[in-house]
């Protein structure tokens, strides 16, 4: 794996503000390296370093000054949380295939997550290649590779009484891969 993503602030934003990035980028990589198993483990890795996604990086200033924040680009594995990759095959279809499921923290606080749904496909060389993301479930259960390119999983959605960061509703969701990509079938049909 690599090592944390340092360049990023270190020339605009101040040698004490890149060090506390680079910190919160090592936590990061810990939390998520648990969950990079198999043999597209190396492309996922690979992925999340070279997808950059919005991100909230704070300052913390002596007293009086106020907390300060920058919006910036972030590689999606400086704020990811959590990973997990599900292997399988679709009917009438020889090639392998993986999905990386990712709970993304758009800031440090990790007060909204984004969960991502990250679709590849293993090539003739052996290798896998990125096929396309899009928005999922939480925590995916039971993932289930099916007709017409279509990966089922019950995820976690925020049900009426739970908060945004703690959901525990459990819902069908949908990933159909097509020659275009990815994209989402939540459980309302969407």
């Amino acid at each position: 794996m690599r090592a944390p993503l340092r360049r990023i602030v270190a020339g605009a934003l101040g040698l004490g503000f890149a060090a506390a990035l680079a910190m919160c980028a090592a936590a990061s990589i810990e939390d998520y390296a648990d969950g990079l198993k198999g043999p597209a483990a190396r492309a996922v890795d690979r992925y999340l370093h070279a997808t950059y996604e919005e991100c909230v990086v704070y300052t913390e200033p002596a007293p009086p000054k106020p907390r300060t924040y920058r919006e910036l680009h972030c590689p999606l594995a400086q704020h990811t949380e959590s990973l997990s990759i599900s292997y399988g095959r679709f009917p009438h279809d020889s090639h392998d295939y993986a999905v990386a499921f990712i709970a993304y923290a758009h800031d440090v606080s990790a007060q909204v997550l984004y969960r991502f749904a990250i679709v590849f496909r293993r090539g003739a060389s052996g290798t896998y290649a990125a096929v396309g993301r899009t928005i999922a479930g939480g925590a995916p259960l039971r993932v289930r590779f099916g007709p017409n390119h279509t990966i089922s999983y019950v995820g976690l959605s925020v049900g009426p009484k739970d908060a945004t960061c703690c959901p525990t509703r459990k819902d069908t969701y949908k990933v159909v891969v097509g020659d275009r990509g990815v994209r989402s079938v939540d459980p309302w049909g969407r």
